[in-house]
């Protein structure tokens, strides 16, 4: 027969497999409810301490008056010298 042999393919046994599906699947678990709850706030509020009101479409004036005086920080003179 020789030196050369036929060296058969390794299977993985059952609880590799069960381990890398389990894990797997725990990511896919974590990851989905991470996503699910990204960019949701809740506030649970008992509806008798809410108050509602009718909304009215209108221009929104905001004024604040200020007194003062204005100067710059710096003072640059510009000027053109004849000959």
């Amino acid at each position: 027969m020789g030196m050369d042999r036929k060296i058969e393919k390794k299977k993985w046994p059952i609880w590799k497999i069960g381990t890398y599906i389990g894990l797997g699947t725990l990511v896919i678990v974590l990851l989905s409810n991470i996503y699910a709850k990204s960019g949701v706030s809740r506030l649970n509020v008992a509806s008798e301490r809410l108050l509602t009101d009718t909304i009215h479409t209108d221009v929104f004036k905001e004024y604040i008056t200020i007194f003062g005086r204005v100067e710059p920080l710096k003072t640059v003179y510009i000027y053109k010298q004849y000959f």
